[in-house]
C-alpha cells in the first residue's frame, strides 16, 4: 500500500486531531461528572451523620427522661407502700373487742427549732415529715406547728411510740442530714406517754 501523500495526508491529520480533542473534552467532562458526585457523596454523607447525630442525642435524652420517671413513680410507689403499712398498723392498734372500753394511750413530742424563721422550707418540711410519720394534732384548732418569734415550736401526738421515735430522731439529725438550713441542733423534749382527752386529727401539709 502506497503511503499517504500530499491531502490525504492532511486530512488523516486533521481528523486525528480532531478526534484527540474530542477525547480531552469528553475526559474533561467526565472528571467534572466525577467531582459532581463525590461533592453530592460528601454532602449527603454529612447530612447523615448530623441526622443521625441528632437522633441519638434525642434517644439519650429520652431514655435519661424515661429514667428520671421510672426513679420518681418507685419513690411514689414506696411512700404509698409506706403509708399503706403505717395504716394498717394504726388499725391493727386500734381495732378493740365489742363492748370494751377504748384508753387513747398516745405519745406526746415537744420540740423547739431555734431561728428556722431565717431559712425558707424548715415549717414546711416539718409539716411533710409529720404527716408522713402520722403525726396527729388535736382538732378544735390548737397549734401544733408554728413560729414563736424566729423559733418554730412543734407540739404533735403520735398513735405509735416508733413512729414518735423516728420523729424525734429526725429533728436530732436535723443539723447534720440537713445541711443546707443551717440551724442549730433542735431541742427536742423527751416523748411523753398520756392519755388525751381532746379528739386527735391528722396532721396534714
Amino acid at each position: 500500500m502506497d503511503p499517504l501523500q500530499g491531502p490525504e495526508l492532511v486530512a488523516v491529520s486533521q481528523a486525528l486531531l480532531q478526534v484527540q480533542e474530542e477525547i480531552k473534552r469528553c475526559e474533561s467532562s467526565i472528571e467534572a461528572a466525577l467531582l459532581k458526585v463525590d461533592a453530592a457523596l460528601e454532602a449527603r454523607e454529612e447530612w447523615l451523620r448530623d441526622f443521625w447525630r441528632e437522633q441519638l442525642n434525642h434517644l439519650r435524652k429520652k431514655e435519661e427522661q424515661l429514667r428520671k420517671d421510672k426513679e420518681q413513680l418507685r419513690k411514689e410507689k414506696e411512700l404509698l407502700l409506706l403509708e399503706r403499712r403505717l395504716l394498717l398498723e394504726r388499725e391493727a392498734t386500734s381495732s378493740l373487742a365489742p363492748g370494751t372500753a377504748k384508753q387513747e394511750q398516745i405519745f406526746h413530742v415537744i420540740a423547739t427549732i431555734p431561728r428556722a424563721r431565717r431559712r425558707k422550707g424548715v415549717r414546711g418540711s416539718v409539716y411533710k415529715l409529720a404527716e408522713v410519720l402520722l403525726a396527729m394534732r388535736p382538732e378544735d384548732g390548737s397549734h401544733c406547728i408554728w413560729y414563736d418569734n424566729d423559733d418554730l415550736q412543734i407540739d404533735l401526738y403520735f398513735e405509735f411510740k416508733q413512729k414518735a421515735m423516728e420523729f424525734e430522731t429526725e429533728l436530732d439529725q436535723w443539723n447534720f442530714n440537713n445541711p443546707f438550713f443551717q440551724i442549730k441542733e433542735a431541742k427536742v423534749k423527751p416523748i411523753q406517754e398520756v392519755v388525751e382527752q381532746r379528739t386527735l386529727v391528722r396532721v396534714r401539709l
